[in-house]
């Protein structure tokens, strides 16, 4: 990194805490006469940015169908779960067959882990009444934290929303395992510094996600 010009870098919110900062602050140690910059960027907006060139590397969700224009490293496995208020009573089944009246909080479809969710659930031939769709895990929260619905989120969702940790449960769902891979994005024909920097932050940003790993138990468990 010592020798590279620039790179730009885009980073999803769910990683605004524990890893952007730590990354930040390595980052200008080790790039002390380039220009840095560190963008906050929305998963289904990854291929777009990179392939017009306004980023040189992403950590995002990788998307299910992957552009060939694209090479994606995985850092971690996000699985999705079922969340519900704690130590409240429910049947997993009732409440995905629809004939629990417990409505389903989802997430809106013009983002990647509402599409996710979404294509999960025709898999299943599961329909589930659509009253409630938010941008923000903390929207979903709050309302299942009240006892007024439930949702399917996944680890690093949760630990964006701590002020409801006490409030809330994280349960298996019973369905077929499903998880979310965020990896490390970027074009396939980057130009040479680009792709020297782009190994060089790759080895710094794994250094960081082994906390992430450490801190939540529950992200790569399944097969």
């Amino acid at each position: 990194l010592l020798g590279a010009r620039a790179l730009r870098i885009g980073i999803i919110e769910d990683f605004e805490a524990r890893v952007t900062p730590g990354l930040a602050t390595a980052l200008a140690g080790k790039m002390p006469n380039a220009k840095l910059s560190i963008r906050s960027i929305l998963s289904h907006d990854v291929p777009g940015l990179l392939n017009q060139d306004e980023l040189d590397v992403a950590i995002a969700s990788e998307p299910e169908s992957r552009a060939e224009s694209l090479i994606c490293d995985p850092l971690l496995r996000d699985p999705f779960v079922l969340v519900m208020q704690k130590n409240a009573g429910f049947d997993p089944v009732a409440l995905l067959d629809g004939s629990d009246a417990l409505p389903f909080l989802r997430f809106n479809r013009e983002h990647l882990i509402g599409m996710q969710v979404e294509a999960h659930l025709a898999r299943n031939r599961i329909t589930l009444p659509d009253r409630y769709a938010f941008d923000s895990v903390q929207s979903i929260l709050a309302i299942v934290a009240d006892g007024n619905g439930w949702s399917i989120i996944t680890p690093l969702g949760f630990a964006r929303a701590q002020r409801f940790a006490e409030r809330v449960a994280l349960h298996p769902l019973p369905l077929p395992v499903f998880a979310r891979r965020i990896s490390l994005m970027s074009r396939s024909d980057s130009d040479r510094p680009v792709r020297s920097g782009r190994q060089s932050f790759s080895e710094q940003s794994s250094h960081h996600f082994e906390t992430v790993r450490r801190d939540l138990p529950r992200l790569n468990s399944g097969p």
